[in-house]
């Protein structure tokens, strides 16, 4: 339906900003939740009705609707505004990638160390095992940078530490290139889990070992069993 002016409903959201309203007209209007579909919609009401102030909503309505969910997390788009497009998309689409590279949102997030941005993503079923177009993986990624809480929250979550690169890397050996402090305390949470998990007390860490079923027998670089670092 159209006023006066040939304007619809979802011509008048995008122009005042309105991104939950906007999103959810476009899936009703029949574009199946096609991001090229809707980018078209709204490009229609970028040339009517964009004007003054209303520039800076119609820009993030666009730029939600439009983008991948691994291009929000790059673009720093807050959790607020993700969770409205995966409302919208469905749970399926937290595991976009980025078209350069193959990245997920989680992957990007683990790399800069936001540990809220992946605490979220894993809340909405995002994949930990997923690689990118060199084999990486999001724990991988936040062991390269020495991103110790970031790879500690992906290990309790199931990611698997035994997965290879395309150069044949595993999450502990990407963690070498960072200074010796880092990658040691990495290389041990990776190598001897529940270890580490008793002696640092993290009780969340070592239930989820334990569930997948890891060695309760393990020993630390100090010959040290579980049950001795308790």
């Amino acid at each position: 339906v159209q006023d006066v002016f040939g304007c619809t409903a979802l011509v008048w959201a995008a122009s005042r900003g309105h991104l939950e309203v906007c999103m959810h007209l476009a899936v009703a209007k029949g574009t199946d939740k096609s991001t090229l579909e809707l980018k078209t919609t709204l490009n229609e009401c970028a040339e009517d009705l964009a004007m003054g102030q209303v520039k800076s909503h119609w820009h993030l309505v666009k730029m939600l609707a439009t983008m991948t969910i691994a291009e929000m997390v790059t673009n720093n788009i807050s959790i607020a505004d993700i969770h409205v497009a995966l409302d919208v998309r469905g749970e399926a689409a937290v595991n976009e990638v980025h078209a350069k590279d193959a990245c997920t949102g989680l992957m990007y997030a683990a790399f800069k160390g936001d540990l809220e941005m992946v605490t979220y993503l894993t809340k909405q079923r995002a994949s930990v095992d997923l690689q990118d177009k060199d084999g990486n993986t999001a724990l991988m990624k936040a062991c390269g940078r020495g991103q110790f809480a970031v790879a500690r929250f992906l290990v309790e979550e199931g990611s698997d530490v035994l997965l290879e690169n395309r150069r044949g890397e595993t999450a502990k050996e990407c963690a070498r290139g960072e200074v010796v402090t880092r990658w040691e305390s990495i290389e041990e949470l990776l190598e001897s889990t529940l270890c580490w998990a008793a002696c640092s007390n993290d009780l969340k860490l070592l239930k989820s070992g334990i569930q997948r079923d890891l060695d309760i027998n393990e020993k630390d670089k100090k010959h040290r069993t579980p049950v001795m670092c308790a």
